[in-house]
């Protein structure tokens, strides 16, 4: 062994490591997408399932929306939903981050509004793979741009400079 293998092989033990570190995260991450998407399909299933009206959907989103503009309490927007609407099964998840959830189940409500015509009291039952659907397209259009592995090729071309917002 010359002088400077030694460093050679430090080297290659780093890069190693670092695309170790990399696979792992990446992995962690698709794990913890899929988690989201269970998550936001039980939301989805649980405003889908609850029999409702336009006119709830409507109370729905009216109190979603004053919740998000006053910053309500999750107690306060529980209260609400009980009392004016029939989504009981909807205040269990506000425990959680309700200011994700109150943005998801708008973004549903919104979505059931826009597909129907209130032109009578009907009991509307929407399509729960629709929904799906548009939710994945909205959460798909508010993910953050995929890192560029540290092993690929053109790593160094597309680096950020230090100080940029990712």
């Amino acid at each position: 062994m010359g002088p400077g293998s030694g460093g050679h092989t430090a080297a290659h033990h780093a890069a190693h490591f670092i695309r170790q570190q990399s696979h792992q995260a990446a992995a962690h991450l698709a794990a913890q997408q899929n988690m989201r998407r269970r998550w936001v399909f039980q939301l989805a299933q649980a405003v889908v399932e609850t029999p409702a009206t336009i006119e709830d959907y409507q109370k729905l989103a009216e109190i979603v929306k004053d919740a998000q503009e006053q910053n309500l309490e999750p107690g306060w927007i529980e209260a609400k939903m009980l009392e004016s609407t029939p989504f009981a099964g909807l205040t269990q998840y506000l425990k959680e981050n309700h200011l994700t959830i109150l943005s998801i189940v708008l973004t549903i409500t919104l979505y059931i509004l826009s597909q129907r015509q209130p032109t009578k009291v009907e009991i509307v039952k929407p399509n729960i793979e629709d929904i799906i659907k548009e939710l994945e397209n909205h959460i798909d259009e508010n993910r953050p741009a995929q890192p560029i592995p540290t092993d690929s090729p053109d790593h160094e071309q597309h680096e950020k400079p230090r100080g940029s917002c990712q």
